[in-house]
Protein backbone atom coordinates (compact mmCIF):
# COMPACT_ATOMS: atom_id res chain seq x y z
CA UNK A 1 0.00 0.00 0.00
CA UNK A 2 1.12 3.55 -0.60
CA UNK A 3 2.21 5.77 2.26
CA UNK A 4 -0.93 7.86 1.67
CA UNK A 5 -3.18 4.79 1.92
CA UNK A 6 -1.52 3.87 5.21
CA UNK A 7 -1.95 7.42 6.49
CA UNK A 8 -5.64 7.25 5.55
CA UNK A 9 -5.93 3.97 7.45
CA UNK A 10 -4.27 5.71 10.39
CA UNK A 11 -6.98 8.38 10.33
CA UNK A 12 -9.60 5.64 10.54
CA UNK A 13 -7.71 4.07 13.46
CA UNK A 14 -7.78 7.46 15.23
CA UNK A 15 -11.53 7.71 14.64
CA UNK A 16 -12.00 4.28 16.21
CA UNK A 17 -10.03 5.33 19.26
CA UNK A 18 -11.97 8.59 19.62
CA UNK A 19 -15.40 6.96 19.25
CA UNK A 20 -17.47 7.69 22.32
CA UNK A 21 -20.51 5.45 22.04
CA UNK A 22 -21.01 1.85 21.02
CA UNK A 23 -22.80 2.52 17.73
CA UNK A 24 -20.14 4.97 16.57
CA UNK A 25 -17.38 2.60 17.65
CA UNK A 26 -18.97 -0.29 15.77
CA UNK A 27 -19.29 1.69 12.54
CA UNK A 28 -15.79 3.15 12.77
CA UNK A 29 -14.38 -0.31 13.44
CA UNK A 30 -16.16 -1.70 10.39
CA UNK A 31 -14.77 1.20 8.33
CA UNK A 32 -11.25 0.48 9.58
CA UNK A 33 -11.35 -3.24 8.76
CA UNK A 34 -13.08 -2.63 5.43
CA UNK A 35 -10.25 -0.30 4.43
CA UNK A 36 -7.60 -2.65 5.83
CA UNK A 37 -8.92 -5.60 3.85
CA UNK A 38 -9.23 -3.53 0.68
CA UNK A 39 -5.54 -2.62 1.02
CA UNK A 40 -4.67 -6.30 1.11
CA UNK A 41 -5.72 -6.71 -2.53
CA UNK A 42 -7.34 -9.96 -1.46
CA UNK A 43 -10.68 -9.59 -3.18
CA UNK A 44 -12.16 -12.67 -1.52
CA UNK A 45 -11.52 -11.41 2.03
CA UNK A 46 -12.74 -7.95 1.07
CA UNK A 47 -15.90 -9.39 -0.51
CA UNK A 48 -16.60 -11.61 2.50
CA UNK A 49 -16.13 -8.76 4.95
CA UNK A 50 -18.26 -6.36 2.94
CA UNK A 51 -21.03 -8.93 2.64
CA UNK A 52 -21.18 -9.41 6.42
CA UNK A 53 -21.27 -5.80 7.64
CA UNK A 54 -24.61 -6.15 9.46
CA UNK A 55 -23.57 -9.26 11.42
CA UNK A 56 -20.19 -7.63 12.13
CA UNK A 57 -21.94 -4.60 13.63
CA UNK A 58 -24.00 -6.86 15.86
CA UNK A 59 -20.99 -8.88 16.97
CA UNK A 60 -18.99 -5.76 17.77
CA UNK A 61 -21.91 -4.37 19.80
CA UNK A 62 -22.28 -7.62 21.79
CA UNK A 63 -18.54 -7.79 22.37
CA UNK A 64 -18.29 -4.16 23.50
CA UNK A 65 -21.26 -4.46 25.85
CA UNK A 66 -19.70 -7.54 27.46
CA UNK A 67 -16.02 -6.57 27.46
CA UNK A 68 -15.83 -2.81 27.04
CA UNK A 69 -14.45 -0.70 24.21
CA UNK A 70 -10.76 -0.99 25.08
CA UNK A 71 -10.31 -4.42 23.47
CA UNK A 72 -11.62 -3.12 20.15
CA UNK A 73 -9.69 0.14 20.28
CA UNK A 74 -6.44 -1.54 21.34
CA UNK A 75 -6.83 -4.16 18.60
CA UNK A 76 -7.18 -1.51 15.91
CA UNK A 77 -4.17 0.38 17.27
CA UNK A 78 -2.08 -2.81 17.37
CA UNK A 79 -3.00 -3.86 13.86
CA UNK A 80 -2.37 -0.38 12.52
CA UNK A 81 1.09 -0.26 14.16
CA UNK A 82 2.02 -3.50 12.36
CA UNK A 83 0.62 -2.35 9.03
CA UNK A 84 2.26 1.09 9.28
CA UNK A 85 5.58 -0.64 9.98
CA UNK A 86 4.85 -2.93 7.02
CA UNK A 87 5.09 -5.89 9.38
CA UNK A 88 2.62 -8.08 7.53
CA UNK A 89 3.30 -11.22 9.58
CA UNK A 90 2.76 -9.27 12.80
CA UNK A 91 -0.49 -7.86 11.43
CA UNK A 92 -1.69 -11.34 10.44
CA UNK A 93 -0.88 -12.74 13.90
CA UNK A 94 -2.69 -9.85 15.57
CA UNK A 95 -5.76 -10.19 13.35
CA UNK A 96 -6.01 -13.93 14.02
CA UNK A 97 -5.56 -13.44 17.77
CA UNK A 98 -8.11 -10.64 17.85
CA UNK A 99 -10.64 -12.59 15.80
CA UNK A 100 -10.58 -15.29 18.47
CA UNK A 101 -11.52 -12.94 21.33
CA UNK A 102 -15.29 -13.05 20.69
CA UNK A 103 -15.17 -16.82 20.28
CA UNK A 104 -12.98 -18.13 23.09
CA UNK A 105 -12.23 -17.60 26.76
CA UNK A 106 -13.46 -14.91 29.11
CA UNK A 107 -14.14 -12.46 26.27
CA UNK A 108 -16.36 -14.86 24.32
CA UNK A 109 -19.80 -13.62 23.30
CA UNK A 110 -20.93 -17.20 22.70
CA UNK A 111 -23.00 -18.58 25.52
CA UNK A 112 -22.13 -22.13 26.49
Amino acid sequence: ASDQALDDLGLLAEQVCRAEDTEELCWKTVDFYRQLYSLSDNTIVTLLYNSTVEPQLGMYALFIRKNGADYVKNAVEEIYRHVKARDIEGAKRSIIQIQRLPLEGDTSIIEE
